[in-house]
């Protein structure tokens, strides 16, 4: 699931400092350069994760204690590529490469838990590169989603294998509006509008679209449905609430709990001479695969301007949201919510970010911090982990194990 992130007032934030206290960490030259910037648990033991530097040179890091200690299972002699990876299990992952020097893209996978890989294929059109992500939904069907931007414009490509990997095709989409020919089976989205989009397979899309670029409100929460590869196309306009309807609204990417229960979050925001306010975050679920909608009562006042990776949906009704230094969370669907002050600083006030946030369940979850009070040329990164639904979070230094992969 793709994941989205949302960051009271300055006498608030003082108070909180004298209550909870995050001591620094100093770390030697060696040890800065492994960072774990991004992290996808499979179980409460068994994950992946990503440490920092630049692309193509990142460690692929693998846990089997739930982050207490690390193997690098890097795949050497690749420019891999962090958007385009897939972590299927404990033993199965997938990273892309994108060389540069010479254009020509391709996949590496793994089915031993990163002792060794395996070259899928090579090629000069490249189909995974550093706009694409992929997701693979059994062990030899994946999805990739391949994203080229420019001038305000986005324009998205959907690709399937059949053969883990080893080789794609154009999934053949009829997309809400078809452009000319030197496009085909491919949406144009507005980067500039903040349009997102969203497929499920075999044959569903979801496009939503903001209301950024003309700054003009609509009174509703935009978004296009298809369930058969866009030969029939449904606009629908989802009303927002009575007290948001002069407010501009920018729907996040439609994340698919599975193929009938769909959740829509939308940021609806004021439009100031100079930015934008901070706004409120709403919600709407489909139980239907898109055909039908319902506003959900609960909404969340956001403290921070809203970015881009605090928003987890767990499943149907168990939602997390990061908001300012709380974190909110749901258990029934957007009914209501319970907010949650854990003993962690993050939040614009403290300069520490969510850059990453990743739960399993209602209990288990891991974040991933960028503190900038830290002096690193990259940034500092943090891990934590919670098994009491972010009451409570333990720093997770980054140990790497010497010993062999874990099982």
């Amino acid at each position: 699931m793709k994941q989205w992130s949302i960051f009271v007032f300055v006498s608030l934030a003082i108070a909180l400092v004298g209550c909870k206290t995050e001591p620094s960490l100093k770390l030697s030259a060696a040890e800065s350069a492994i960072q774990t910037t991004e992290i996808h648990m499979l179980n409460s033991h068994d994950g992946w994760a990503w440490s920092g530097g630049l692309a193509g040179q990142q460690r692929l890091l693998r846990t089997d204690d739930g982050g207490t200690t690390w193997l690098d299972v890097t795949p050497r002699g690749f420019p891999h590529e962090e958007e385009g990876a897939c972590f299927r299990d404990a033993r199965t992952a997938w990273v892309s490469f994108f060389n540069r020097s010479n254009i020509t893209a391709g996949l590496v996978r793994t089915t031993d838990g990163g002792k060794s890989w395996s070259l899928l294929n090579q090629t000069n059109t490249p189909i995974l590169t550093e706009a694409s992500s992929l997701h693979f939904f059994t062990s030899s069907y994946g999805v990739a989603d391949t994203s080229d931007g420019g001038l305000g414009s986005s324009y998205d490509t959907f690709f399937e294998t059949h053969d883990a990997g080893k080789s794609w095709s154009r999934i053949p989409f009829t997309p809400r509006h078809p452009e000319s020919m030197d496009y085909p089976n491919t949406f144009h989205l507005s980067n500039i509008d903040q349009d997102r989009i969203a497929f499920y397979p075999p044959a569903s899309v979801i496009i939503t679209y903001g209301d950024a670029g003309d700054e003009t409100p609509k009174g509703f929460a935009r978004l296009s449905v298809t369930t058969d590869l866009g030969k029939d196309w449904r606009d629908l306009e989802l009303p927002l609430p009575a007290q948001y309807r002069d407010f501009l609204c920018v729907p996040l990417e439609p994340v698919f709990a599975d193929r009938k229960d769909i959740v829509l979050a939308a940021h609806v925001f004021e439009s100031t001479s100079n930015s934008f306010s901070n706004g409120a975050l709403i919600f709407y679920t489909s139980r239907d695969g898109g055909t039908t909608w319902n506003a959900k009562p609960g909404m969340i006042d956001l403290k921070q301007p809203l970015y881009g990776s605090g928003f987890e949906v767990v499943s149907p009704k168990c939602f997390f949201v990061a908001n300012g230094s709380n974190i909110c969370v749901t258990h029934d669907g957007a009914q209501s919510w319970k907010i949650i002050t854990p003993n962690i600083l993050f939040g614009e006030h403290f300069k520490r970010d969510i850059v990453h946030m990743d739960f399993l369940n209602e209990n288990h979850g891991w974040l991933v911090i960028s503190d900038r009070n830290e002096f690193h040329r990259d940034g500092y990164f943090i891990l934590y982990r919670t098994a009491n639904g972010g009451k409570t979070w333990t720093k997770l230094p980054v140990r790497i194990s010497t010993g062999i992969a874990p099982k």
